[in-house]
């Protein structure tokens, strides 16, 4: 009996020598956690905004785009000449520069590109009247493009393409750190899961943020690693060993980037995940805040 005390006492007394540790891991990551997501809280919101908008590119381009209303004619179709000088006849101090054929969803239509004084315009015409249908490339398209160019570059070429590499390592670092700081203290949270009414706004920030951030880690781990092997696709195909066998990863891991393997559904689960990201990323900057107004009263940030 003195020996079972004896070794439930030697167990205790190495718990209590491990708990400090684990108490300073614990605080390490959670303070990595903190500081990372304060940094990166504009850079995560960009991207979260812009990659839900970018997730139904297709449906915007044709909201915003839609067929012009043509109406079918007897007769054939106007040849390149005809059409070249019904859009010289339309815009008289333009330089025809090119025609190409646009398909809309019934029929085809000429698209002719004008310039005047280095200014390019793009403008669709009736293939049997030479009628001009109107522009083949509006502002809300051009924003569309600007927007999925700045989500993959930051309209900055190379330079951009490697900040996001390292956003997509710190987005990874960040969701990796949030599920161990959540895993760890989950026996503390478990009465505290739901936000209840009489508590402060303050409060109510705070564990709205650990309610929701397990849910949205294992989508920032995954949008974190595909989103490094997009900008530095070298390193993939060198570890494939094939660079055939690394243009089909990499389109496997778009699909799952974009979520666009699943239709509709997977489409809208990334984005309303996308938009929960970017919630996350503003309770974390209001908690990173209010630590911050919290040392400065005490003098020491914890």
């Amino acid at each position: 009996m003195e020996v079972r005390e004896k070794l439930v006492w030697v167990s205790r007394a190495d718990r209590r020598m491990l708990r400090p540790i684990g108490l300073w891991i614990r605080k390490t990551i959670f303070r990595l956690h903190l500081w990372l997501g304060a940094g990166a809280t504009a850079y995560i919101l960009f991207i979260s905004v812009s990659g839900c908008a970018i997730v139904f590119e297709h449906e915007l381009y044709r909201f915003f785009s839609p067929d012009p209303q043509v109406t079918l004619r007897d007769g054939s179709q106007l040849s390149i000449d005809e059409l070249m000088r019904a859009a010289k006849l339309t815009y008289p101090r333009d330089q025809v520069v090119g025609v190409w054929e646009r398909r809309l969803s019934t029929m085809s239509v000429a698209e002719i590109w004008l310039e005047e004084e280095g200014v390019i315009r793009r403008r669709l015409f009736h293939p049997y009247t030479g009628a001009d249908l109107g522009n083949a490339q509006p502002f809300s398209l051009h924003a569309l493009a600007i927007l999925r160019k700045a989500h993959t570059e930051l309209m900055a070429g190379s330079t951009g393409r490697l900040i996001h590499g390292i956003g997509a390592i710190v987005l990874t670092m960040l969701s990796l750190s949030g599920a161990v700081v959540w895993w760890s203290g989950i026996k503390s949270r478990r009465r505290h899961f739901f936000a209840r009414a009489d508590v402060e706004s303050q409060r109510r920030v705070s564990q709205l943020h650990r309610a929701t951030g397990p849910w949205i880690c294992m989508f920032g781990i995954m949008w974190g690693v595909t989103g490094a092997c997009f900008i530095f696709p070298s390193l993939l195909q060198a570890a494939q060993g094939s660079s055939a066998i690394g243009e089909a990863t990499l389109q496997s891991l778009y699909m799952l980037h974009s979520g666009s393997a699943g239709g509709w559904l997977t489409r809208t689960i990334w984005a309303m995940s996308g938009l929960a990201t970017s919630f996350l990323a503003i309770t974390g900057m209001m908690m990173w805040w209010k630590g911050i107004a919290k040392s400065g009263r005490s003098g020491a940030y914890r």
